[in-house]
């Protein structure tokens, strides 16, 4: 009895421990976006890497969580996995942006926003890998992106007065975007978040999208959801138990695997649309009916206070990017150095502003080609993993690849990554994070792979 009354004793100290030390990870990842989003920071933008009171505690944040990750155990591990993992070519990217310090006009500025990069990405890493129940962990993933989300609504509803029809942003609807679709996916293909969970978090999320009125966060969400209904079919099918489409002429390799040519075309038929006339003339007719009374609704709905020819010409963002590109142009090896090139367009004739409104431009002005072949190499390698994870027959790796599809198509008009860190960028980062520790990992690494 006292033998096993000292062995509770010791576990439920350890018990302890690791929950004080996720809730740790959580407020380490959670304060910079707390503090980007509800303290609002009004001064002069050609001030950008003076250290005021908000970048005092953003260092401070930043420092801590490098000492929890190099200090404690977990994050030692986790470090070493992440130069492990797919997202080691976008760990690479961010210590080249430190490097380009070297040739930035603030090379404190830029070594700083790269180490704040790094550590952003490696403490939901953290996180995520001291927590083995993927169901625990998905919802501190759906604590983290509700989080983000309030803290945009607060931010913007403090700056607009408090007045609901006028909350327009491109940050907080971003990540609604990528939150609405994770919480559909987890109900149609993973099953993580309880019923309960997904009807709040799908609620809220469209919610903030309808206030936040942002163009591109409903298109990419709509893109997003309509990528879901076409993988509804494929839940429960797996790559490992049909034969290939070349199968079908090759009885013997059916008579192999114990399945006739008959049972792998009627397996294979539902992934495949049945065509019929009936079918055809019922399209035809749904196309006929939006085109002629849902057309002006929806373009309404998906480019609030926007003419057909803002639309069609993306009137505003291509006069930055033509600028940044200009200025590419005049330093394509190396670029202006991280972040500086983006945040100077004053030397290129343009007004100065927060940022490139666009990742990939952002990653071509501030580090040349070289950082966006670095770059680039790094969402290969990360849409390798998914479609390895997808092929392997791992449960939600194809919801999850949507919702960080959802997150690229928002960072075409609003950087979530590739530039610095910006509070929506904690989201997408911990969605990132997240797939590798519960997708990418060899099954056996983590004691609930799939």
């Amino acid at each position: 009895m006292v033998f096993h009354s000292k062995k509770i004793i010791k576990n439920v100290k350890r018990k302890g421990k690791s929950n004080f030390l996720v809730f740790w990870l959580l407020l380490c990842i959670l304060g910079p976006v707390i503090r980007a989003s509800v303290f609002q920071r009004r001064r002069d933008p050609t001030a950008f890497s003076a250290i005021d009171d908000q970048a005092f505690i953003a260092i401070i944040l930043t420092l801590l969580g490098l000492i929890t990750l190099i200090l404690s155990k977990q994050g030692q591990q986790a470090l070493t996995k992440c130069f492990k993992s797919p997202l080691k070519f976008l760990i690479y990217y961010y210590v080249f942006c430190g490097v380009s310090s070297l040739w930035s006009s603030k090379p404190e500025y830029s070594i700083f926003r790269a180490l704040e990069m790094l550590v952003n990405i490696t403490l939901p890493f953290c996180l995520f890998e001291f927590i083995a129940d993927k169901k625990v962990a998905a919802r501190y993933l759906l604590v983290i992106i509700v989080s983000s989300v309030v803290c945009g609504l607060l931010f913007y509803l403090e700056l607009r007065g408090y007045i609901f029809a006028e909350l327009h942003s491109n940050a907080y609807p971003s990540v609604a975007a990528m939150g609405i679709v994770f919480c559909l996916g987890n109900l149609m293909h993973y099953n993580l978040l309880s019923l309960k969970e997904v009807v709040f978090g799908a609620c809220f999320f469209g919610v903030a999208l309808l206030f936040g009125s942002s163009s591109s966060s409903i298109v990419s969400a709509t893109v997003g959801l309509l990528l879901l209904l076409s993988m509804k079919k494929r839940r429960k099918l797996s790559t490992k138990k049909y034969i290939p489409f070349n199968s079908y002429l090759n009885k013997n390799s059916a008579r192999k695997q114990k399945i006739t040519a008959g049972e792998i075309k009627k397996k294979h038929s539902t992934l495949l649309f049945k065509i019929s006339p009936i079918k055809i003339v019922f399209i035809i007719l749904i196309v006929w009916g939006i085109y002629n009374y849902a057309i002006e609704p929806a373009i309404q709905i998906l480019f609030p206070d926007k003419t057909t020819q803002d639309i069609t010409t993306m009137t505003g963002r291509t006069g930055f990017w033509k600028i940044y590109l200009q200025g590419f142009l005049d330093k394509p090896i190396l670029g202006w150095g991280f972040p500086t090139g983006e945040k100077e367009a004053d030397r290129f004739g343009f007004a100065i502003t927060s940022s490139a409104h666009n990742g990939i431009i952002s990653v071509a002005i501030n580090t040349g080609v070289v950082g966006l072949l670095l770059f680039f190499t790094a969402l290969v390698k990360i849409f390798t993993a998914f479609i390895k994870a997808i092929q392997s027959g791992k449960s939600g790796a194809s919801f999850l690849m949507v919702c960080i599809i959802v997150g690229l198509v928002n960072n075409m008009t609003y950087p979530l990554i590739g530039s610095q860190w910006f509070w929506p960028t904690t989201s997408l980062l911990s969605l990132l994070a997240f797939s590798n520790c519960y997708l990418f990992q060899k099954i056996g690494t983590k004691n609930s792979n799939s």
